[in-house]
């Protein structure tokens, strides 16, 4: 694959970022992410895989000391979401700096977070799941997918490749196929592909519609990255609070005031556990008052509503 185009050169000249944006889909930086906010984030992340047992104490890295992996959480690991150690890196203010910088106004975190620890894998895999965030929030949402390392991360380790070029494009995901909703790869083509080698202060940021994956982990070590949302403060949020009342023709929240939002057939409607839009029949069984809930909102409707991830 080729390297990323590296942009930080355009820090500052918001028409030159923009046009990488639109002729790329993405933006990548090398070492602008404070790295005292990484080192604390990173640190909570050891804590975590030393007290399930597959790091060892004192050692300060993220080695795999080779305890039994059958029932480690790749997806999501629960006491990282207790620890919500990302509130803290966000809030941090030269983290909030530099995203007002390259925005060109402050941003607007949304709570849709990935905090993974990748561990070895023994099959060999060219992709892990190739995807487009947007397609499982109904392109609802403007927002930008970024995506730290949180260590050194080498080719052995794998990391997160992106396709250049095809944000602009329909997107690619096969709808008749939950809840993965495969997307056909003989649409990206090889020439497309960018990747690059990452260090902890490191940072890529990528359009809702850029197709993406995680590269398998061949190495020692687990390959720790958060990945979170990002939008404009000025761009068009979505409601997000606790539900008040909840069923197949509307949702009530509370944020910033009591709304309402009425509910059709069209409205994308998932869980944490399945990008499968649920039919709206059954949110009742997945949402309940006193749930939060993230709701995207179109002509006075909800387009889209899903759990935050934490």
């Amino acid at each position: 694959m080729r390297e990323f185009a590296v942009s930080n050169d355009l820090i500052g000249d918001g028409a030159a970022l923009d046009a990488v944006w639109e002729r790329d889909g993405y933006w990548f930086f090398r070492d602008v992410i404070d790295r005292e906010a990484v080192e604390r984030l990173r640190a909570v992340y050891i804590e975590v895989l030393v007290d399930l047992g597959f790091v060892d104490p004192g050692s300060g890295t993220a080695v795999w000391n080779g305890a039994n992996m059958e029932n480690f959480p790749v997806f999501r690991i629960p006491e990282l979401i207790r620890r919500a150690g990302w509130r803290d890196f966000i809030g941090a203010a030269p983290v909030a700096g530099f995203f007002s910088r390259i925005l060109g106004e402050p941003g607007f975190w949304l709570p849709m977070i990935e905090q993974r620890a990748q561990p070895r894998q023994e099959e060999i895999v060219p992709f892990l799941f190739v995807h487009q965030d947007g397609f499982f929030y109904n392109g609802a949402i403007p927002c930008r997918t970024c995506w730290f390392p949180l260590d050194a991360v080498d080719a052995t380790m794998g990391g997160l490749a992106v396709a250049a070029g095809l944000h602009r494009r329909p997107f690619l995901h096969d709808a008749s196929k939950p809840p993965a909703y495969d997307l056909d790869l003989a649409k990206i083509p090889d020439d497309a592909w960018r990747y690059s080698e990452m260090a902890a202060g490191d940072v890529i940021v990528f359009d809702e519609r850029t197709p993406h994956t995680g590269l398998p982990n061949y190495s020692d070590r687990f390959r720790l990255s958060l990945d979170m949302r990002v939008m404009r403060y000025s761009d068009s949020r979505p409601a997000i609070g606790p539900i008040l009342a909840v069923s197949p023709d509307s949702i009530t929240i509370e944020a910033g005031g009591i709304v309402t939002f009425p509910i059709d057939d069209a409205t994308y409607i998932r869980t944490n556990e399945s990008g499968l839009m649920l039919n709206r029949a059954e949110i009742e069984r997945h949402y309940a008052v006193g749930d939060e809930a993230i709701v995207a909102v179109r002509d006075g409707r909800a387009t889209f509503i899903r759990p935050p991830s934490r």
